[in-house]
């Protein structure tokens, strides 16, 4: 018999991203988050296979500054009004008041 050797995927990191998620919706007095209803494995997939694992502005590939929040943030948290950010990026796209305004030059 062939021994078949599956990489473990450690989900800590995607946890924490989680936990973040929760705490921060939490904050703002969310009457209903998805992210309440997802698993550390769920969060892995936004990550790694939607957001290819970095950063949308930055390339930032270091789990431990990575946060999904909210793109628009009128609207609730789910996977499709979320942003992959470093926590710099995070603070400074939570000041923009208006993320679908264009402007014009």
């Amino acid at each position: 018999m062939y021994r078949i050797t599956i990489d473990q995927i450690i989900l800590t990191p995607y946890e924490n991203i989680l936990k973040n998620i929760i705490t921060t919706e939490t904050q703002l007095c969310t009457k209903t988050c998805l992210a309440m209803f997802l698993n550390s494995k769920d969060i892995y997939y936004l990550v790694t296979v939607i957001w290819k694992g970095k950063s949308a502005i930055s390339d930032c590939n270091n789990l431990i500054l990575l946060r999904l929040v909210r793109w628009n943030k009128d609207l609730e948290w789910s996977p499709s009004n979320t942003i992959l950010l470093s926590i710099e990026e995070a603070y400074f796209h939570s000041k923009i008041h208006n993320t679908t305004k264009h402007t014009q030059h």
